[in-house]
């Protein structure tokens, strides 16, 4: 029997921190992009620090520094565009950071949150899919992103079961579990509220 789905809710709040930043090693404006962006990742970085940050990010990128620290930078920058709403930036170096080195796990993590905040839900999905496929230790946090990237499609199937398996491997992780208190399955019916 086809299970019918519906939703009544939209979520409103996204999983900034999907990923980490990523570390650089050394001294000057690569390191202070990267502490910016550790800060970004936990929603610590006020927005009246995100234009500082961003200026030492494009500053670490005019500088010589070594091909991992570019990539590295690439996604802190993005990753501080995505919490400052400048999906469309961040889009861009992420895929920048990408095209340097289609591997970085955490360049797809990044992409698809803001592929998500921009409200291309299809594309998002299929960044955390190849995230997930790659490996990542923040893996119940892309399973949650991916399940908020379901939902806004209108999948409340694929929405509850990766928001189940983000609490399945983060069994503290509070917001999937408030995100699972919405949902009932009745007879194999899935369907979401608020």
């Amino acid at each position: 029997m086809k299970a019918y789905l519906a939703a009544a809710a939209t979520i409103v709040c996204f999983s900034l921190p999907a990923q980490a930043a990523i570390t650089v090693i050394g001294k000057g404006q690569a390191v202070d992009c990267f502490q910016a962006a550790e800060k970004a990742s936990r929603d610590a970085l006020p927005m009246v620090d995100r234009d500082n940050a961003l200026e030492s990010c494009s500053e670490a990128l005019t500088d010589k520094i070594p091909a991992k620290d570019r990539t590295a930078t690439l996604i802190n920058r993005g990753l501080i565009e995505t919490s400052a709403g400048e999906t469309d930036k961040a889009i861009a170096d992420y895929e920048a950071a990408l095209a340097r080195d289609p591997g970085i796990t955490e360049a797809y993590i990044g992409r698809g949150l803001a592929l998500l905040r921009a409200g291309r839900y299809q594309a998002a999905r299929e960044d955390f899919d190849r995230a997930l496929a790659q490996g990542t230790a923040n893996a119940h946090i892309v399973y949650f992103d991916r399940g908020v990237a379901q939902e806004k499609a209108g999948n409340i199937a694929g929405a509850y079961r990766d928001y189940k398996q983000a609490l399945a491997l983060a069994p503290d992780f509070k917001a999937a579990s408030e995100e699972l208190s919405r949902f009932r399955v009745v007879d194999k019916q899935v369907a979401a509220s608020r």
